[in-house]
């Protein structure tokens, strides 16, 4: 958890950093394109209101001359620098005024603010005046020495010396910005430690299911676990189950095949045991013996090839590339091929189909699955018996059928007899059991369905094969 709390931590830091930065940019940008204005509100000021209104009760009342010497009489008592600025913007004492401070003076007349210190009058004359007073600039200078800035009439901020214990915050910080920033690293340390846990936990089941898996344990699932959760993670959880499902009946499948193998092939070296001792013991039935041992050797190769086209028919990569069969002429040179093993029992196929078409596929896969599925109607047929064989096809499918008149199957076994090494009750030990199931892996090879169903008289076997065109 240690490592992911403190990518959560660094992210969420970051990601304050980022929108602190962005936030700090505007703001500054802002504060830039108006702190000048507020420095030279700052500048006016607005309690000289005691010389303003004499000032203007003799610029309305009296002479040029007189306003003139009352503004060197202001000057010379080093209280405010009162200006009396004409329709031009020039001082009538001929002073320099900084632009900034008169643009801000008359901006705050047009809005009415400090109408007692700001004054716009007209002389016996008709001349204009405009008159304001500024802060002295010995006062300014002692001010901007001290850093600080003079208080305002409406109002502005203290001074702010940086020390602890004062209006300061710790190492120079404001004391609201130190606050701001330990409670956002408590909050963050929190945070960050609620996501770390929130995402670990189901990390660690996963983590913990994967050992087990590891060591053996199949049996583990854990989608009971993180099922509550409605997120992507429990979604990989009911992935992992069903990979773990999927693993389980793979190893099954090999195991039990392996069973089975070592199971069917234990049999015919049993009996070739037997021979051989029977044979030295009798040496009169020697010839009957290799005739058995003749008989087994064959049947252990039979085995052998009919496992090794299993193994070939689930390995894809050693397929080669579908290709156009024509179904017709396949279907003739395997009816031709099986007629041979039924006259041997008086057995009659009847072979039945309508156009002909062709389909992609795999010729030999298609030619095995056929034939096994004919010689074990062949097989479990009664003698001078019939088998139908007949081919349709409906639109985008072609349906193979077998029937067979042999005892059928019984009903809790229709579903079992194309796995492997399945045998019926009425199924002698010569089969190797692998041929319908080899049938079934063709087929879904080619993304059709084989089925098999008693006739309903219950006597014989009917097989369907339903193949995509």
């Amino acid at each position: 958890m240690g490592r992911l709390f403190w990518k959560f931590f660094l992210a969420f830091w970051l990601t304050l950093i980022v929108v602190a930065i962005i936030v700090g940019t505007g703001v500054r940008l802002r504060h830039n394109s108006t702190h000048h204005n507020h420095i030279e509100d700052y500048r006016l000021d607005h309690r000289a209101g005691i010389f303003i209104t004499p000032a203007a009760s003799i610029a309305e009342q009296s002479d040029i001359a007189t306003l003139k010497r009352y503004l060197n009489d202001i000057d010379q008592s080093r209280g405010p620098t009162l200006y009396a600025v004409d329709a031009k913007d020039q001082d009538i004492l001929g002073r320099d005024i900084e632009p900034a401070i008169l643009i801000e003076a008359k901006k705050q007349f047009e809005l009415g603010h400090h109408q007692n210190t700001i004054r716009q009058v007209t002389t016996p004359l008709n001349q204009n005046l405009f008159l304001f007073a500024v802060v002295p600039e010995h006062f300014t200078a002692r001010c901007k020495s001290n850093k600080q800035i003079p208080k305002a009439s409406h109002g502005s901020a203290g001074p702010f010396n940086g020390k602890p214990g004062g209006p300061g915050g710790l190492i120079g910080l404001p004391a609201d910005l130190f606050l701001l920033i330990t409670v956002g690293i408590i909050a963050s340390l929190f945070f960050s430690g609620i996501l770390a846990w929130y995402f670990t936990k189901p990390i660690r089941h996963l983590r913990n299911a994967f050992t087990a898996v590891s060591a053996g344990n199949l049996d583990t699932r854990i989608s009971a676990t993180m099922y509550h959760r409605k997120d992507e993670l429990s979604e990989l959880g009911i992935n992992f189950d069903d990979m773990v499902s999927k693993l389980q009946n793979l190893i099954t499948g090999q195991q039990q095949l392996l069973h089975d193998v070592s199971h069917e092939l234990r049999s015919p070296l049993a009996r070739m045991q037997a021979a051989i001792g029977i044979a030295q013991q009798q040496p009169e039935k020697r010839q009957e013996t290799f005739s058995r041992l003749e008989r087994e050797t064959q049947r252990i190769s039979d085995l052998i090839g009919e496992l090794l086209m299993l193994s070939q028919v689930e390995n894809t990569d050693n397929l080669q590339t579908k290709q156009a069969i024509d179904f017709a002429e396949l279907m003739a040179e395997i009816i031709e091929d099986t007629r041979y093993e039924a006259d041997e029992k008086n057995i009659t196929i009847n072979y039945t189909t309508g156009s002909d078409f062709s389909l992609m596929g795999y010729e030999e896969l298609l030619r095995r699955a056929i034939e096994n599925v004919i010689r074990n109607a062949i097989k479990f047929s009664p003698p001078a018996s019939t088998i139908f064989v007949t081919v349709k096809q409906f639109d985008q499918h072609v349906i193979l059928t077998v029937a067979d008149q042999g005892p059928g199957v019984a009903g809790e076994d229709l579903s079992n007899i194309f796995q492997p090494f399945f045998r019926t009750k009425n199924q002698d030990d010569e089969s190797s059991g692998l041929g319908l199931a080899i049938a079934l892996r063709a087929v879904e090879k080619h993304n059709g369905v084989i089925a098999a169903t008693n006739q309903d008289d219950g006597k014989g076997l009917i097989v369907m094969i339903n193949l995509p065109l």
